[in-house]
């Protein structure tokens, strides 16, 4: 007699139906008497009966007493493994919809505070001048690096700034820290949602936080009372990055701090030689590499400046300031490409942060990746050859190896170019 498979079933079959090349197949079964075979799949055992899906596609229910010790034990130990995988599927399942319904989140852990700053002391010996840049700055104090400049260089460099500001086209500035911000938000807001993503997925854990740090900061300070066009071109450098400083220290302090190995390539050690004759050399050095670039520096000032004279350190500055003077206002701007890039990128993240769940953030930056890619490989002058889907740009996002496509070459290229500054200065 057929007997119609329980709800159970239905649901058992198709939440196992991934794992069902390896769980489920046909098996001969044959009855007590050993009288009769039959080739099925054991669906499972329902109330002592075991069902069983016959070849034809039909159904049967056959009481486990009716089976041999052989077919019995062998059902048992299958149900056993049938409810072993469902309960492993099922807790999947539970925790990727927990998941998907869980929010990005919208909040982060704040980090502690960044160790009080300390400014340049005055008439400090070279050495103890550039450790002190060092240390402040891997502290998130990055506003010593003005702070150290002779009273000077800094009333010349508050004076580019503004000459700079005003060469710059102000729409150009506000499309760029507009995205950016938009960028950082979905990176804020959404980290779970984003780096659970396939593209993402493979990102360490220490690079996330730290990606999620330097969103942070920028977000923070972006706003447009810090850096909008016109509040920057009312403020003194000096000012900016005093605010700036204050806004993400903490954020950067814990940065440098979990990345030590990148700290110590984007703040180097100094080596200070003093010649019989001739200024001080501080000499930069790269792990690893060695000694990238000797720079000559005098004291100006109760400060150090670089140069191999007072006159030529000063001198550099009037440079600068003529060499800006020459651009027409309002004249320098990110150019078309990159603006494109940027106008996509903001549509894109204008959408991902309206998504209500994962599922639907994975399918929108999807869609979003294939539409961007186009402009980012026009922008940096890829010839991106025709790929898998027929439309030239390769896969679903164009012909990029797993790291992104640049990550490693770029590091190689930096590389060769630190070896290359640290033979010249030898």
């Amino acid at each position: 007699m057929h007997t119609p498979v329980p709800l159970y079933f239905a649901i058992l079959w198709l939440t196992l139906l991934p794992l069902r090349s390896d769980l489920v197949h046909s098996e001969e079964w044959t009855n007590l008497r050993a009288t009769s075979t039959v080739s099925a799949e054991l669906v499972g055992i329902w109330n002592g009966r075991a069902i069983l899906r016959l070849n034809s596609g039909k159904q049967v229910s056959v009481k486990l007493e009716d089976l041999n010790a052989d077919s019995r034990i062998r059902a048992q130990d299958m149900q056993e493994e049938i409810e072993r995988r469902l309960g492993e599927r099922v807790v999947e399942m539970e925790a990727t919809a927990k998941e998907s319904a869980s929010p990005a989140p919208t909040t982060i852990a704040p980090p502690e505070p960044a160790p009080p700053y300390q400014p340049p002391r005055e008439n400090a010996e070279l050495q103890s001048a550039l450790d002190s840049i060092k240390s402040q700055a891997e502290a998130g104090h990055l506003r010593v690096f003005f702070d150290t400049l002779p009273a000077s260089q800094q009333a010349s460099a508050n004076e580019l700034f503004k000459v700079a500001l005003k060469r710059l086209d102000m729409n150009s500035w506000e499309l760029f820290r507009s995205t950016m911000r938009q960028l950082a938000a979905v990176v804020v807001t959404k980290p779970r949602w984003l780096f659970s993503h396939s593209k993402f997925s493979g990102v360490s854990d220490a690079n996330r936080e730290a990606c999620i740090d330097l969103a942070t900061a920028f977000q923070l300070w972006s706003v447009v009372e810090n850096a909008g066009y016109n509040q920057l071109a009312s403020a003194n450098l000096s000012d900016v990055v005093g605010n700036f400083d204050e806004t993400t220290s903490p954020y950067l302090y814990r940065l440098f701090r979990q990345n030590p190995a990148v700290t110590s390539i984007v703040f180097p050690s100094y080596q200070v030689e003093v010649p019989a004759t001739g200024p001080a050399v501080a000499k930069i050095v790269v792990p690893f590499i060695g000694t990238i670039q000797s720079v000559p520096m005098v004291p100006l000032e109760s400060r150090w400046a670089e140069g191999a004279t007072v006159e030529e350190a000063t001198a550099k500055w009037d440079t600068y300031k003529k060499n800006l003077e020459a651009i027409p206002a309002s004249s320098v701007r990110l150019g078309m490409p990159i603006e494109q890039v940027l106008r996509a990128v903001g549509e894109l993240c204008g959408k991902l942060s309206a998504t209500p769940s994962r599922t639907a953030f994975h399918r929108t930056l999807d869609e979003g990746l294939v539409t961007l890619m186009p402009l980012l490989n026009a922008w940096a002058g890829v010839q991106v050859q025709p790929g898998g889907n027929g439309q030239g740009y390769g896969g679903d996002y164009g012909n990029m190896p797993p790291d992104g496509g640049s990550g490693q070459a770029y590091a190689e290229q930096m590389r060769q170019q630190q070896e290359q500054a640290a033979q010249r200065n030898q």
